[in-house]
């Protein structure tokens, strides 16, 4: 696609990406914007795990160890829409998963 001179970050309400910074070019031509010239959605998630060692003898023990992904069951999109002339540009294509927990006793001996 061709570049307007608009801001793609300048979105309407509802939009992530502005549909008038991008249209297409001429028929024969290519385009003048540059490849990544998009930066995605930033993102930040928090994965969290714990872990405990119980020993009953001098032989045996227990650990006990906790794992979240997505501890705080953040949204995070990892990318936009970016077909130009598209009913869907500017909105998240997906959203990554949900929070996970996973639990796990081992006795070892």
């Amino acid at each position: 696609p061709d570049f307007t001179g608009a801001s793609p970050y300048d979105a309407p309400a509802g939009l992530h990406l502005n549909p008038a910074s991008l249209a297409a070019p001429p028929a024969g031509r290519w385009g003048n914007a540059g490849r990544n010239s998009i930066n995605g959605p930033a993102q930040f998630v928090l994965n969290a795990s714990m872990g405990r060692t119980f020993r009953s003898t001098e032989r045996i023990s227990l650990d006990l160890r906790i794992e979240a992904t997505n501890a705080l069951n953040r949204v995070t999109y990892p990318s936009w829409s970016t077909v130009a002339g598209s009913a869907q540009f500017g909105l998240p294509l997906f959203a990554n998963p949900m929070r996970s927990v996973q639990a796990v006793i081992r006795m070892r001996f």
